[in-house]
């Protein structure tokens, strides 16, 4: 086993004329790529003999992260970076663990430099606050000398205001609690999807998933009005605001007098 010196050569006196000599590289400088392919030579007397063998740049890969509407850059992104056998990919040519978990910056990307050539998968594990996350993975070949670049888009999560007024007016109601599901039942947002109307007659929902369907029904509403029993339902649209608006009917009222005859 030999090692280039700092000008990049292997000196070997004293050998044989007119023996072979085969050289292999097993381990390539940092940021390169090994050329595993033997050279053999045959020794001359009274010449020096020269080999000579090349090494490629690894490649890098770049993943950006935007905004879907505004293409702004996203931070606080985590990806997860994989060979196509599904071996983590760590930072500094394995060096540096990280599980193959990166997380995009302040300017919305994460760069992994140094890669062996070969095919990767990169998927979003954790979109930013705010986001909907994009789980469809993408794949991408490196080359050697090579940098690539995947970008990702994620939709802002978008917002439900939910309105109640008394029927026939613009006066709100206060204190009606509604049941908000998605369109597999489930409750939307907190523990039971229950929400209850506020002094402006509004409920607000936020952190919903562009393209999900929201039903809401009212179940309990305030004294002195009749329930709104009639559900209804909304599909979540990226870039909007979406709002549903109910109307409760005040109960009339039945006086009975009873005299002595």
């Amino acid at each position: 086993d030999f090692m280039t010196d700092a000008s990049g050569q292997i000196v070997l006196s004293g050998l044989t004329p007119g023996m072979s000599v085969t050289a292999r590289e097993t381990k390539a400088a940092s940021g390169y790529v090994l050329d595993s392919t033997p050279q053999t030579i045959k020794i001359q007397s009274g010449e020096a003999q020269t080999l000579t063998f090349f090494n490629s740049p690894k490649g890098a890969l770049i993943v950006r992260k935007l905004d879907s509407l505004t293409n702004q850059p996203l931070s606080g992104a985590e990806f997860k970076v994989t060979t196509a056998k599904g071996e983590a990919v760590d930072a500094s040519e394995g060096r540096t663990s990280t599980n193959g978990v990166y997380t995009t910056d302040a300017n919305g990307q994460f760069s992994i430099t140094k890669l062996e050539p070969g095919v990767y998968v990169v998927t979003e594990t954790k979109a930013p606050e705010g986001y909907a996350l994009d789980a469809t993975p993408q794949t991408v070949t490196v080359d050697a000398d090579d940098a690539q670049t995947l970008t990702f888009r994620d939709a802002p999560l978008q917002t439900l205001v939910i309105r109640k007024f008394v029927k026939g007016t613009d006066t709100p109601l206060k204190g009606v609690t509604f049941l908000v599901v998605d369109g597999s039942g489930a409750p939307v947002g907190n523990g039971n999807g229950e929400y209850t109307t506020d002094e402006n007659g509004r409920v607000v929902i936020s952190g919903l998933t562009p393209g999900m369907t929201v039903t809401a029904h009212e179940v309990r509403t305030v004294r002195g009005y009749a329930l709104n029993g009639t559900p209804q339902n909304i599909r979540i649209v990226s870039g909007e605001a979406q709002t549903l608006t109910f109307f409760d009917e005040p109960l009339s009222t039945l006086v009975i007098h009873k005299y002595i005859s």
